[in-house]
């Protein structure tokens, strides 16, 4: 859907939830329509031509949206829909979750890792949701490349893999076709870093990591 008017979106931004270089994440409340009333997540982003270098920041958005889409899991963010709005393109996303795993950590953190100690089990179910996702988004084909907290969304006892900004299809799982560096150094495998071609395994250290 495109938008040439601000006032004919169907969404009201009731407040951030956070953000990062590629985009900023708003708790938003459909106003019109049969979901009315209904709160999501929109990540909204500005298009800017050259923004990465497989092609303009509209190509990257379209990217993930189509990634999403083959992603469809319970422990995988769901896309509902998409629009542009002049040079802002928006992904209207859900469950609205409770945070990041990064927060959890944050704030686990400071209560010097008492946290931890009384959520074992939790710890556990946890993880077995992110091995979850990632197993069905390698069964799909996709490689995400940016696995770390602040990509992991928490909502009551699951949680969500989010951001497939950098994602891509590779249903081979060829090892030599990319060397280029992607995600963050601190959840990187070696190989990319050591300039050695890798394959999907490298998500798999990435979710060690975290």
């Amino acid at each position: 859907m495109v938008y040439e008017d601000r006032r004919e979106i169907p969404y009201e931004i009731l407040g951030p939830l956070g953000g990062g270089a590629y985009g900023t994440v708003y708790r938003v409340k459909r106003i019109s329509g049969r979901r009315s009333g209904t709160v999501y997540a929109l990540k909204s982003i500005t298009l800017r031509q050259g923004y990465t270098s497989r092609g303009n920041a509209l190509e990257r958005c379209q990217n993930e949206v189509k990634m999403i889409k083959q992603a469809r899991h319970i422990h995988v963010i769901t896309l509902v829909e998409t629009y542009k709005c002049r040079r802002e393109f928006c992904i209207i996303m859900e469950p609205v979750a409770e945070g990041t795993l990064q927060d959890y950590l944050k704030y686990a953190d400071q209560c010097d890792g008492t946290v931890f100690a009384n959520y074992r089990e939790q710890l556990f179910k946890w993880f077995g949701c992110l091995a979850s996702a990632l197993a069905f988004v390698h069964y799909r084909g996709i490689r995400h490349r940016d696995i770390k907290p602040t990509n992991i969304l928490v909502q009551g006892n699951n949680l969500l893999l989010t951001d497939f900004g950098i994602s891509f299809v590779d249903t081979e799982n060829t090892e030599q076709g990319e060397t280029d560096v992607f995600g963050t150094a601190k959840y990187r495998a070696p190989e990319p870093v050591r300039g050695i071609r890798f394959g999907r395994h490298a998500d798999v250290f990435a979710l060690g990591a975290v």
